[in-house]
């Protein structure tokens, strides 16, 4: 859908027709898998395999990361202050994990224009993480019984997406899932995304610990009618919510005709 993120304006720049990036020529990265000196920059570089953020301020752009069952990007310091830009990042589609392993994990990061699919769950944010401009597809892999979900939280102090295009073929689990089931999640904005797929497309749910201070306004999401995957947006709607304090929602509707989806 036009004015959302795509093939166009997210990930390392390719030339592709209308986009305004500079082409980007990858070259091989030989550089360490684990990164511990800070402010260390990797622009430009085709990498293979699992990198490990042991140091602040790092920034990941204008590269390709490809892995096989195995997280790409993992961030474990709420502080780490992680860029990834203009960065696709591709799970091949070889996740044989049950549960679905998350490409891009799990605090202490920003992500601009990333494309990111191919793995069973695509991002965590678990702590402290800002995603924004991007698109997060295609989950999956060859595991067994996944619950597949695109951006998925169990436990935040900070969590901000915002103008992204997020798209789950599958009839289970979401787009976006919030679930305070390993400790409480807070300060939530989920603004101007474009949402297409799962069972719900976006879930807020009190588990074991409560989610609060949350605002979900001016999203668009898709229905088979408008050239999304199934008729109610979700296989079963467009949004869960089961939780003792709701978020703020706003101006959130039908991508294909505009009209307000009620809370």
């Amino acid at each position: 859908m036009a004015g959302f993120p795509a093939a166009n304006n997210t990930g390392y720049p390719q030339g592709l027709p209308g986009d305004t990036r500079k082409k980007v020529t990858l070259t091989p990265y030989t550089g360490p898998m684990t990164i511990t000196v800070a402010g260390t920059v990797i622009d430009g570089k085709d990498i293979n395999g699992h990198i490990e953020i042991k140091a602040k301020n790092v920034t990941i752009r204008n590269s390709r990361i490809r892995v096989a069952n195995v997280q790409a990007v993992t961030s474990t310091d709420d502080n780490a202050n992680l860029r990834i830009e203009d960065t696709e990042i591709d799970g091949q589609l070889k996740d044989a994990s049950t549960g679905g392993i998350a490409l891009i994990g799990r605090t202490g990061y920003t992500l601009l224009r990333v494309n990111a699919h191919g793995s069973g769950d695509i991002l965590r944010i678990d702590g402290r993480g800002t995603v924004q401009d991007s698109w997060l597809h295609d989950p999956g892999g060859s595991g067994s019984a996944q619950h597949n979900d695109v951006i998925q939280s169990t436990n935040a102090t900070y969590v901000r997406i915002l103008h992204n295009r997020l798209e789950n073929q599958h009839t289970q689990t979401s787009c976006i899932l919030l679930k305070a089931d390993i400790g409480p999640i807070s300060d939530v904005v989920v603004d101007s995304n474009l949402m297409n797929g799962g069972g719900y497309s976006f879930y807020w749910y009190d588990a074991g610990y409560k989610i609060t201070n949350g605002k979900v306004t001016n999203n668009k999401f898709m229905r088979q009618s408008g050239g999304g995957f199934w008729p109610k947006g979700g296989y079963y709607g467009t949004q869960a919510l089961n939780a003792s304090t709701l978020p703020t929602w706003s101006n959130n509707t039908w991508a294909d005709n505009g009209q307000q989806i009620g809370r």
